[in-house]
């Protein structure tokens, strides 16, 4: 945790060099299903339920196993917040060609959806990913971008890192098995995020529970402007002690009895803990 930290101020410290304010963003995935598994009917006992199974609604099985990756960024700063791409890798399977041609489908410009063979991310997508982070940032010469990964196989590549090197784009990784100490959209945005779409979707969906791909494409646009846009990140960024502004951490980091001081000038951490951070033989 310690060596994570290490390395989030030396960068902030490069930044200030360079005569330049860090930006951290944060990116990382998460599947999102085409329906949210809700219970249906009246509240009843455990004891009233058929076969000891809670009440469900049927649903076509197309819509219960698909489900698109999305990539998702936030920034501590507001004003770049609204520029982040959302970017949606969809299967061919499951978001059909017609639905992103649709004149009804209302999209802000920063929401993408990548439909292609496969919904997962991979090392070529990521450098699109990057090229996409560095041109919104291109209005911002007065900050220095550090996006922040997990370890995932193709956020740590070497040809990802030697494109946000020719992009200008500083990279830190969360440290293995740690996201869910350390990384604001674990700690802090995904949970709520899935809330605010189940009560998009069931805005939308039909009385027999199903949605369909325009509408369900619908909330997740409507979500980029309703719960990425609308909230402020930074308090995210300040409890998990990437932002060493805040005395307070969060109760999870306080538990380990972990203290956060940033002193200056710092060296850069060294090779054997920055190796600690990634999963072995990485």
């Amino acid at each position: 945790v310690k060596t994570f930290w290490h390395w989030i101020d030396y960068l902030a410290q490069e930044s200030a060099a360079a005569g330049k304010s860090p930006c951290f963003i944060n990116l990382d995935e998460t599947s999102l299903p085409r329906f949210m598994k809700r219970p249906a009917g009246f509240i009843a006992p455990r004891r009233l339920w058929l076969g000891k199974l809670a009440p469900r609604r049927p649903l076509p099985k197309g819509q219960r196993r698909g489900a698109v990756t999305h990539v998702a960024m936030i920034a501590n700063l507001e004003r770049v917040q609204p520029k982040l791409p959302q970017i949606f890798l969809c299967n061919e399977r499951v978001v059909p060609a017609w639905a992103l041609k649709s004149s009804d489908l209302c999209k802000p410009n920063t929401v993408e959806f990548w439909r292609e063979k496969s919904g997962w991310n991979n090392v070529a997508k990521m450098k699109r990913i990057l090229e996409k982070i560095a041109g919104a940032m291109v209005e911002f010469a007065d900050l220095q971008p550090i996006v922040l990964l997990d370890c995932a196989p193709c956020h740590i590549h070497p040809e990802v890192a030697a494109v946000a090197e020719e992009l200008g784009l500083w990279l830190a990784v969360t440290p293995a098995k740690l996201t869910f100490l350390l990384q604001p959209l674990d700690v802090f945005a995904f949970s709520p995020y899935k809330s605010c779409l189940a009560k998009l979707f069931a805005a939308r969906e039909k009385p027999d529970g199903e949605l369909g791909v325009a509408e369900w494409m619908q909330c997740l646009c409507d979500a980029a402007r309703k719960f990425w846009c609308s909230r402020k990140w930074r308090p995210a960024f300040e409890l998990t002690g990437i932002l060493s502004t805040r005395q307070a951490l969060s109760l999870e980091l306080q538990h380990l009895n972990v203290s956060r001081h940033a002193a200056a000038p710092l060296l850069p951490p060294s090779q054997e803990s920055v190796e600690a951070i990634f999963p072995k033989g990485k």
